[in-house]
């Protein structure tokens, strides 16, 4: 389970955003993070025997690191007021679809799928969608999609249909997106309870076809 103290600390993050605080709350940063870093790999640990694509992960690289890259941003907070956790069978930060948890106080997640795919990544999942949209539609509609309270983000979307598709095409609403996540939202007693990483885990193991539908694409 996530500790209330590791919600706590994201919280005051949030409230106090500078590298002075930081450095003088520096332990309560390292016993977050650690925090995390068991969740990260209580998680991992089970979803290699639901997903075999896993199976060469290190939970330890699974963590997000905390520190934003504002270089090229107009907001120059230097911290996240979030723990990310990300694996796939590349990496969190490989090129392809992958699960993700966002632990933050008062906004977590579970989500899954691949943000922003690079245009020819693009072009292979609305293929893949359009030669087998029924395989595409049934995963969004399976019961257990619904019993994780998993949902399709259909944003960011196109305003009219991609090029080589026409409006009459019963898969548009799914073929104009231009990222392709599902996610469900997670409470802090979600989170902070004994059953978390079962809870996180039936959401997780519900993305899987979705995930493995789209690395199929782009592989």
């Amino acid at each position: 389970m996530i500790q209330s103290s590791t919600f706590l600390f994201l919280k005051e993050v949030a409230e106090n955003n500078n590298r002075e605080w930081f450095a003088d709350n520096k332990t309560k940063y390292t016993a977050a993070q650690a925090d995390a870093q068991g969740f990260a790999e209580a998680l991992l640990t089970k979803m290699k025997l639901e997903d075999p694509t896993l199976e060469g992960q290190d939970a330890k690289k699974c963590l997000m690191r905390i520190y934003r890259d504002v270089r090229f941003s107009k907001n120059k907070e230097p911290y996240k007021t979030n723990f990310g956790i990300g694996f796939s069978i590349d990496g969190k930060n490989g090129s392809k679809a992958g699960y993700y948890v966002h632990i933050a106080e008062g906004e977590s997640f579970v989500a899954g799928g691949m943000w922003q795919p690079l245009p020819d990544q693009l072009q292979k999942i609305r293929q893949e969608i359009d030669y087998n949209g029924v395989e595409f539609a049934k995963i969004m509609n399976s019961k257990a999609f619904a019993a994780a309270q998993l949902e399709l983000n259909m944003l960011p979307t196109l305003k009219n249909p991609p090029k080589g598709y026409t409006s009459a095409h019963p898969m548009l609403m799914y073929l104009k997106l231009t990222s392709f996540t599902a996610s469900a939202m997670m409470t802090q007693s979600n989170l902070s309870s004994a059953s978390s990483t079962a809870l996180v885990l039936k959401k997780l193991t519900a993305l899987q076809p979705f995930i493995n539908f789209i690395n199929r694409a782009v592989t």
